[in-house]
Parts: structure tokens; C-alpha cells; sequence
């Protein structure tokens, strides 16, 4: 997605913050941020909103975990697992506050990795189960199955978060359609009024919507 968007925008100087990953919209405000990435940001008179595409959180195990070969895990599966996580307070991560929490539930055993390509070469191994967005799941899944969270899964929708008034911003549009045809795993487009065109971006990309 960003790939086409920094193509239509190659004069555009595309920086990734990763300090603000927790915290964007603190970091939009005081002007640390031009752009954000975000799933549940509340609204904020001086912030604009431009949807992008909803994604859903999955649940990514060892190919010959029990697991693989059910429809759906439950959060009373997940009290038998050791879970393995992004480095993140459970209050932004979705699988605790939409699957544990209101089930309460706590797994047997939770592992904070900052990355995702560990927390993937973790599960590949057999050493946990993670959920993860299904816009970043590998490409190449040889050992690995996917299983939705709860009967109804869970979907988080994106959006892109910017000032308002600002003129020196890249295009929150083109970033739109650029999400548009890029389709990420099993989400659906959600195509709504474009937000203001813009000149210049500095971003931050969550791992996972707040985080996963």
C-alpha cells in the first residue's frame, strides 16, 4: 500500500516513526506526526479522517496445531496457549480487550516480541500462537494455518488520521485508493469521502491496528 502510494508521490519524503506507534495521536497533536495509521482513534476536532479498509485479526498457529483444523478459536482455547504478542500494554492489543478480557480468560503463558516477522518465525517453530492482522500475514505460509478469532471474527477498521488544516502533508486520498487496490487479506473496502489533498507526509504504521 505505501509502495503505491510513495510511486504516485516519488518527490515525497516518506518517514516511519516508530517511537509514536503507541501513542499517534499524541504525536499528530504536537506535530511529531503528519499522518497517522490508526484502527480506534477517537475523534479530535483538530484531526481529519480518511477510511482505508477494515482487515481482520486472525489467529496464526503451527500447521499441525490442534487448532488449524477448527472454523474458529474461542477465548477458552487461548487459556491452554502460550500467546505470544507485539511488545505493547494488553489494553491496546485486541485480543485482550475484544477476546480475553470480556470472556475472562487469561492464557497459560503470554510472550511480548516486538516484531513481526518473530513473532511468525515463533509460531512456524511451535513455539506459541499469535494474532495477527490478516494484512501482514507472510506470503509464504509453509507450516503455518490461519483460524479466525471467535464464530464472528473480529474486524478492525482502518483509517488515515491527519491535521486537519495542514498544507504540508502527502495525500491522504492517494493513500486511500492506494489501500483500495491493494485489497489486504480478507478486509473489505470502505470507500467514503476523501480526505484534504495534501504535500508532504511523515507517517507511523501500528503493527496491527492499535496494535494486534
Amino acid at each position: 500500500m505505501l509502495a503505491r502510494w510513495q510511486g504516485e508521490y516519488p518527490r515525497v519524503e516518506l518517514r516511519i516513526n516508530l517511537e509514536a506507534t503507541r501513542q499517534p495521536i499524541p504525536a499528530l497533536l504536537a506535530g511529531a506526526l503528519d499522518l497517522a495509521l490508526t484502527t480506534d482513534a477517537p475523534r479530535h476536532a483538530r484531526l481529519s479522517r480518511a477510511p482505508l479498509f477494515a482487515d481482520e485479526l486472525v489467529l496464526l498457529v503451527p500447521a499441525a496445531h490442534p487448532l488449524a483444523r477448527r472454523r474458529h478459536a474461542t477465548a477458552q482455547d487461548l487459556s491452554r496457549e502460550h500467546l505470544l504478542v507485539y511488545d505493547a500494554p494488553r489494553e491496546q492489543l485486541d485480543v485482550f480487550t475484544r477476546v480475553l478480557w470480556p470472556a475472562g480468560v487469561e492464557p497459560r503463558r503470554v510472550s511480548r516480541v516486538p516484531l513481526t516477522e518473530a513473532l511468525v518465525e515463533l509460531v512456524r517453530g511451535g513455539a506459541g500462537v499469535t494474532p495477527l492482522a490478516s494484512w501482514v500475514l507472510p506470503a509464504r505460509r509453509q507450516g503455518l494455518a490461519t483460524v479466525r478469532l471467535t464464530p464472528d471474527g473480529i474486524e478492525r477498521r482502518w483509517s488515515c488520521r491527519l491535521h486537519g488544516r495542514s498544507a504540508a502533508l502527502g495525500s491522504a486520498e492517494a493513500l486511500r485508493r492506494a489501500a483500495a487496490r491493494a485489497r489486504p487479506g480478507r478486509g473489505r473496502d470502505h470507500p467514503e469521502a476523501p480526505a484534504p489533498r495534501l504535500t508532504r507526509s511523515r507517517a507511523t504504521v501500528p503493527p496491527g491496528p492499535r496494535s494486534v
